[in-house]
């Protein structure tokens, strides 16, 4: 089977070593590789971002970009699920500027800072911290950039297998997908079947 269907096995812990490593070769491959992905210049950075630091994700903190100031980011696309404990507030704005409390964060937030660093960047936008939420002004104005926000994001983080923030995605334990018999009929006529 092997020459004319590649095996691959099925993940179902998206934080191993392994698996964060292929996706990070597979964000390099693409910005360097594939013509239509070719990242030309350092995108602008959105108003606020998160900053996971450098390599560990044992703190984070909001960063209000300056006017003009570029750098390559990492967006998060999830289900909130319902109101959210921690989010970006005019009153709030100044201590989550200094440190962001993540235990009290939901998973799914607290699993992206977690891999943005072992993707090899710094800043990540997450609309609940990176958008006023009680300020209609910013909401209305941040809103309108969210199109750009996530089309100028070096790779979206889809959290498709979380339907509320409080879920995560990292270590979320997943069904086995149900096996399926397909029958094969190779080049030179030999059957076989593939699960």
């Amino acid at each position: 089977m092997a020459p004319w269907i590649p095996l691959r096995r099925v993940v179902t812990d998206l934080n191993q070593h392994e698996v964060l490593a292929t996706a990070k070769s597979w964000i390099e491959t693409c910005r360097t590789q594939h013509e239509k992905c070719f990242f030309d210049s350092t995108p602008l950075l959105p108003t606020r971002v998160i900053d996971v630091g450098e390599l560990c994700h044992k703190w984070a903190k909001v960063h209000i970009s300056d006017k003009g100031e570029r750098g390559n980011y990492v967006a998060l696309s999830y289900c909130w699920g319902g109101d959210q404990v921690v989010v970006a507030r005019q009153k709030s704005l100044a201590w989550l500027t200094t440190v962001i409390p993540l235990p009290k964060l939901p998973r799914t937030l607290s699993d992206a800072i977690a891999i943005t660093p072992r993707f090899g960047f710094r800043y990540l936008w997450v609309d609940a911290l990176c958008i006023l939420q009680h300020s209609p002004e910013d909401k209305a104005r941040e809103i309108q950039r969210m199109g750009s926000n996530y089309k100028k994001a070096v790779v979206t983080i889809a959290a498709a297998t979380a339907s509320r923030a409080a879920d995560g995605f990292l270590l979320t334990p997943r069904n086995e997908p149900p096996r399926r018999e397909i029958q094969f009929l190779s080049r030179e006529g030999e059957a076989s079947t593939i699960y």
